[in-house]
């Protein structure tokens, strides 16, 4: 039998946390993407979306925090989009809303390169995290 995952604990949500202040920067470059490059024999090179040290760090956080969880987020993604649009619907999601939907982004980017840079480029991110905040506030009044 599997055992759970470990569950959230106020130590590992501030290890998550502590990327918000880096990624609400002004101006903060998330990513560059490499220039298409041709080659001598007709070959054409697919740019590449290249992440910050930050961005790369705060990933394995999320898999080490177990902020990344087994479901299927691909039977998922009209909620996970539902709130993308609907900041009023994440202001309102719970912690475990907040890890499917920080998964969906992540393997999604497997699949879709440049989906999370995206993702933190409209502060979407910064706002689940904005989220995330708000439960450890309430984590902490309830210890």
């Amino acid at each position: 039998m599997n055992e759970p995952p470990n569950p959230i604990t106020v130590d590992s949500i501030d290890k998550i946390l502590k990327f918000l202040p880096i990624f609400q920067q002004e101006g903060y470059k998330f990513s560059e993407w490499d220039s298409p490059k041709n080659f001598e024999d007709g070959v054409l090179c697919i740019p590449s979306c290249n992440y910050s040290k930050e961005v790369i760090e705060f990933e394995k956080t999320l898999y080490e925090e177990v902020f990344i969880i087994p479901f299927d987020w691909v039977k998922w993604q009209d909620e996970a989009e539902r709130l993308v649009s609907d900041p009023n619907a994440l202001r309102t999601a719970d912690l475990e809303t907040l890890q499917k939907l920080l998964t969906t982004h992540v393997r999604k980017e497997h699949f879709c390169e440049g989906h999370l840079a995206a993702m933190l480029r409209e502060h979407h991110i910064t706002a689940i995290l904005h989220r995330l905040k708000q439960i450890r506030e309430e984590m902490s009044d309830s210890l």
